[in-house]
This record gives structure tokens, sequence and C-alpha cells, in this order.
């Protein structure tokens, strides 16, 4: 089992070639936002960029990092009420555990919560899916493999909340 103290959390260098790269290929590959399904090439990177600068607005964007010093994973946060929840407005993983299995990217799921809510002193984190692509694919992937995570859906958006019991329990079940 991997051990939350194999990773650690750090600020997000936005000029970080590393980042930038694992940026890119996601948002091109994956398709996370509305105006990046186009087929050509240009129109994904330009509104990969749009999006970029949004996700610079948030109030935390933080890197997980293995002990090797590979990244692993990146976050875009805000606080919602200090001390209670943190929202997550994006996640992604970098190239690095692009070949990793789906238990594997849901155990380093779970390492991430556990340390985000050490970091910030919260209970819960709370983030919608504004995923529009693969969203049904998204969906399995989170109740198969990350069981903890509750889902819920109003007004076609989808919420997902993740709190301290549940993801603890979880963790000591791995």
């Amino acid at each position: 089992m991997n051990s939350i103290e194999s990773y650690e959390l750090s600020n997000l260098d936005y000029s970080s070639k590393d980042f930038l790269q694992d940026f890119l290929s996601y948002c091109v590959h994956s398709i996370p936002e509305d105006g990046m399904e186009s087929k050509s090439l240009s129109v994904r990177i330009k509104f990969s960029n749009i999006f970029l600068q949004k996700l610079k607005k948030c109030d935390h964007s933080l890197l997980m990092k293995n002990k090797q010093g590979e990244n692993i994973c990146y976050f875009f946060l805000k606080e919602e009420d200090k001390g209670e929840a943190l929202m997550i407005e994006f996640i992604f993983p970098s190239e690095n555990i692009k070949n990793t299995t789906h238990k594997e990217k849901s155990t380093l799921f779970t390492i991430s919560a556990i340390k985000l809510m050490k970091l910030f002193d919260v209970s819960t984190i709370k983030g919608k899916i504004t995923r529009t692509n693969k969203i049904k694919g998204y969906i399995t992937f989170i109740k198969r493999y990350i069981k903890y995570v509750e889902l819920s859906e109003t007004n076609q958006n989808i919420q997902a909340t993740i709190t301290k019991d549940k993801v603890l329990s979880y963790y000591e079940k791995l």
C-alpha cells in the first residue's frame, strides 16, 4: 500500500515545463471543458490556454509529488468556508501516472484527499463535476473505485462530496 508520507504537496509553478506539458496533454486528449472538443488541435490549444487563465484565479494551485520527485497530480482549489470545506475546481493527473491501473489511481486520489484535508484543516472536500466529454466513464470510475465519494445531482449539475470519516475509513481498508 502507498503510504501518505510517500507524497508531498507544494505550490504549483505555472511556468514549469512539466506542468505546462501535462496540462496541455491532458486538455487536448481528455477534453475536460467545452470548446476543447474541436477536431482542430490549434483550437483545442487555444481553449486550453483560456481554461488555464481561469484556473489561475483559484485560491490555491498545488502539485503532489512522490518521494522520487515525480509529478503525480495537480489541484486547483477554492476555500469555501474557512476551516469547514474545500472546493476542488479542477484536478488532473500527471502524465507520469497515465499507465497506472484504476486501483492505483484510486489509491492516489484517496491519499490526495487525506493530505488536502490535513493541509487545510477541513473535514469536507466538495467539487462540481463540470466535465462534458466522457462524463459517463468518469462517473463509473468514481462509483467503482472511489466509493467514499458521495455524488448528488441537482439542476443537471453533479456535485461530489468527500468527508473525512469516509475517506479515512476507506484508506484503512486499502
